[in-house]
């Protein structure tokens, strides 16, 4: 059922973009749209001297540095469990060492 596409019209920033999604994809669509605006709305109100365009720029450096965030956390993972492996064969080794003293 989430696999069928359809139209949607997402207001980003207070101008509708027509669209063409899958059903399942709705949600995030919204949500994404809605994190724009938002951002655009802060830069709005802090930079009142800007054109659209560029309010619209510093919400997509800010959103995609948060992304950039997220990736380099989500690849720390593999390091983190590596660190784990070798301070379990550490404690295994002293132990042994331990043993045979």
């Amino acid at each position: 059922m989430g696999d069928e596409k359809f139209n949607i019209h997402l207001n980003v920033a207070g101008k509708y973009y027509p669209l063409r999604i899958l059903r399942k994809d709705e949600e995030k669509f919204r949500k994404a749209a809605k994190l724009i605006t938002d951002k655009v709305l802060k830069y709005r109100e802090s930079y009142s001297e800007g054109e659209e365009r560029d309010y619209l720029a510093m919400a997509a450096v800010d959103l995609v540095s948060e992304l950039v965030d997220l990736k380099n956390k989500k690849d720390i993972n593999p390091i983190v469990e590596e660190l784990r492996d070798l301070n379990a064969e550490l404690g295994d080794f002293l132990k042994n060492e331990q043993q045979h003293s």
